[in-house]
């Protein structure tokens, strides 16, 4: 599966990694997978990192769609490492088209970033 995820509950975090190529159908079942998992909470930030995804094949529409389409609270916070130019201009995709009253995305180039950012060690 090109995205892997676990929920920690103590940090109350969901830890998500995508490797190899992503595609609209495999992010569809991820996000039903991650809505149907007995842990899942959407008061918890989303840390997804897509430092191992070496093609983007997202649709527009798809991405737009997932940003209007929230599965976390607006109080949650999404952060996303994007290295490649690739991830890191869909990220700000996603970005653009989420409301401003929705989860607050933040992006970053390194998962050092991201981390200091969450005060994760």
């Amino acid at each position: 599966m090109p995205f892997d995820y676990w929920i920690d509950t103590k940090q109350k975090l969901i830890h998500v990694i995508g490797h190899g190529k992503l595609t609209d159908d495999n992010l569809a079942s991820y996000v039903h997978n991650l809505k149907h998992d007995p842990k899942f909470d959407p008061l918890f930030n989303l840390f997804t990192d897509l430092t191992q995804v070496t093609e983007l094949e997202l649709s527009i529409e798809n991405i737009e769609r997932s940003a209007k389409n929230p599965i976390l609270s607006p109080s949650s916070e999404i952060i996303i490492v994007a290295p490649s130019d690739i991830t890191y201009g869909t990220s700000r995709s996603f970005m653009a088209f989420k409301s401003p009253s929705s989860s607050k995305v933040h992006i970053f180039r390194t998962v050092d970033e991201a981390k200091k950012y969450l005060s994760l060690d």
